[in-house]
């Protein structure tokens, strides 16, 4: 910080005073500082040291004030800049906060510190690409960085799933969707990969002798680095990333014809909550042949009630240290939540009954309910129902997501019921299902004698 032009003889040290917020004794640094700003109204370093005392005590907009009278003095000092942003932050002014970060890494393109807290503004309003991009030019400025280590790493665990993890290592899944490719892919085939994610399944359609593949990935950090794990690989020259979802491409510019494969695993623990119908029919009608391969090619819901109070306690709540907390359960979830069934005490109080088949290949799905009745096999308190899925990637290769499979990556859908419900063996249950395209829900199950 530059010395004030004027005569300081009868200026407050600004040495003593930078010593008085160190020891923590802001009141009296702050009425030196003052001091120093009216005996020399252009004495950046007072203005400067005034500001840090406003933000250590929690006046930020008084900061606000300090730190850009000191830009107005010294316009070129990165870190006014720096702070001002700082200051903003405090106060929820995210947009003044990101220009002035950016105006401190413009003045000093290494400034790590500013650099990742640009990252940590960014994350907050949704903008996770300008972030991450921020935070890992933080970490290039300065490896150290403890802070924008740990912000990156919690942004990633914010933007990128963490069920990719176990999927990859699952080598069941893995290799019946390398034999289902392997089994239609020829030397001419055009292959679309909707939900890129690691590029796994497009390398496997690549291996397998594709004339090319095309990918698209909604999220453009994970497609980011399915380009680098697909060089990696070798088939960079072979496979192309688009970083868009599935709906926004067009032939012609995206892919130059349509595709005669579509292969994905766009489902979710109940199957259609990632949103492979409305999908898969887009592709269909825009992105494919009339006769193209589809992978996979359909599905069937399956579901039992069960008798789990572990399970239902996850979700409901009756008496806590001797406390009525019941109130609580307005807040429990109506949907299912997902769950590994292994990890839980639960007894199937009926055989698994289907509850919706899918046809991805047939006439587009539409909307859908159905009564289902079927026998209660065992004598119990239905706490909940479990539901899975088989889905067939073609007539011959399935995947399977019950809890027989236990080695599977694939966890289960679970939805309790508002009350347990007292069930004998023998009687006829019923319940009502329905999905909307996005979601299937159940009924609470109805019994007769």
């Amino acid at each position: 910080m530059s010395k004030p032009t004027q005569d300081n003889s009868h200026s407050p040290d600004k040495q003593h005073i930078a010593m008085l917020i160190q020891l923590g004794q802001l009141q009296q640094a702050r009425e030196l500082c003052i001091k120093a700003c009216v005996h020399d109204k252009r004495d950046a370093e007072a203005w400067f040291l005034l500001g840090n005392i406003s933000a250590r005590i929690g006046d930020h907009g008084e900061a606000v004030k300090n730190y850009s009278q000191v830009i107005s003095l010294q316009p070129g000092l990165p870190t006014a800049h720096y702070n001002l942003g700082c200051a903003f932050n405090q106060l929820g002014q995210l947009l003044p906060a990101i220009q002035s970060f950016r105006q401190a890494i413009q003045l000093k393109p290494d400034f790590s510190e500013a650099l990742d807290t640009l990252g940590v503004v960014l994350l907050k309003l949704d903008q996770q690409s300008e972030g991450i991009r921020a935070l890992k030019q933080a970490i290039r400025a300065n490896p150290n960085n403890r802070s924008a280590c740990a912000n990156l790493n919690q942004a990633y665990e914010r933007v990128v799933p963490r069920w990719h993890f176990p999927m990859l290592n699952d080598e069941v899944r893995n290799e019946a969707y390398n034999r289902a490719l392997q089994k239609v892919v020829t030397s001419d085939s055009i292959v679309l990969d909707i939900g890129t994610g690691s590029g796994l399944l497009s390398m496997m359609a690549a291996r397998a002798g594709a004339k090319h593949v095309y990918t698209c990935e909604g999220t453009e950090i994970i497609a980011e680095k399915a380009r680098e794990i697909i060089a990696r690989n070798g088939f960079a020259d072979k496979i192309t990333v688009i970083p868009a979802m599935s709906t926004s491409i067009q032939i012609g510019v995206h892919l130059p014809e349509k595709a005669d494969i579509l292969v994905s695993e766009i489902v979710d623990v109940g199957l259609l909550g990632e949103g492979i119908v409305d999908t898969t029919r887009h592709a269909r009608s825009h992105l494919l042949k009339p006769n193209a391969r589809i992978i996979p090619r359909g599905a069937t819901v399956f579901a039992a009630l069960i008798e789990s109070e572990q399970a239902y306690q996850d979700n409901h709540v009756s008496i806590a240290n001797g406390f009525d907390v019941s109130l609580f359960n307005e807040f429990a979830s109506s949907t299912y939540q997902q769950k590994r069934l292994e990890n839980y005490r639960y007894t199937l109080l009926s055989e698994p009954f289907e509850v919706f088949t899918f046809d991805f290949c047939g006439q587009p799905v539409k909307p859908q309910q159905r009564d289902i009745s079927f026998r209660i096999t065992q004598s119990g308190t239905c706490h909940a129902i479990a539901m899975w899925f088989q889905l067939f990637l073609d007539n011959e290769i399935t995947i399977d997501t019950s809890d027989r499979h236990n080695n599977s990556c694939w966890m289960q859908a679970v939805q309790t019921v508002d009350r347990p419900i007292d069930l004998l063996a023998s009687q006829t249950a019923s319940i009502h299902s329905e999905h909307d395209c996005k979601v299937i829900q159940l009924a609470a199950p109805s019994v007769s004698l």
